[in-house]
């Protein structure tokens, strides 16, 4: 496999990592800000967020492991951070509810926005850039 190839994979799965948080996030920030405390809410956090909580506590260190791997994408060491940070807030429950909550949307959209404008416009770009050109 191509050195190209093998750092745009790296990102890629990466960048996969990091969405998987960022939409349980973000799902739990929509459906319980706008639900409330609803039967379908608690329903959505049983049926989806539990276990897409379940896999994001697997994929967030390997996110983080890959983004140290790569090294040279900024994006990926922000949300590196970001992750590390919601994680500790939210588990240890630091700060009152409306600070979680709110950290956890702000989150939830980053964690989407920025992988998707990996997968949308940022990855044809780095397709070309590391292409490595043989001599004339």
């Amino acid at each position: 496999m191509p050195e190209a190839s093998k750092n745009r994979l790296l990102v890629d799965l990466a960048y996969i990592c990091f969405l998987m948080p960022g939409t349980c996030a973000l799902i739990d920030t929509v459906g319980f800000g706008v639900l409330g405390n609803s039967n379908f809410a608690t329903g959505l956090s049983l049926m989806v967020l539990i276990p897409l909580a379940i896999a994001s506590l697997v994929a967030v260190p390997v996110g983080v492991i890959l983004s140290i791997m790569v090294g040279r994408e900024l994006t990926l060491i922000v949300l590196s951070i970001l992750s590390v940070v919601v994680v500790v807030v939210v588990i240890g429950e630091y700060g009152n509810s409306t600070l979680r909550n709110s950290l956890l949307g702000v989150y939830g959209l980053l964690a989407f926005v920025l992988p998707a404008c990996w997968f949308v416009v940022r990855r044809k770009r780095f397709q070309t850039r590391d292409v490595v050109k043989s001599p004339p």
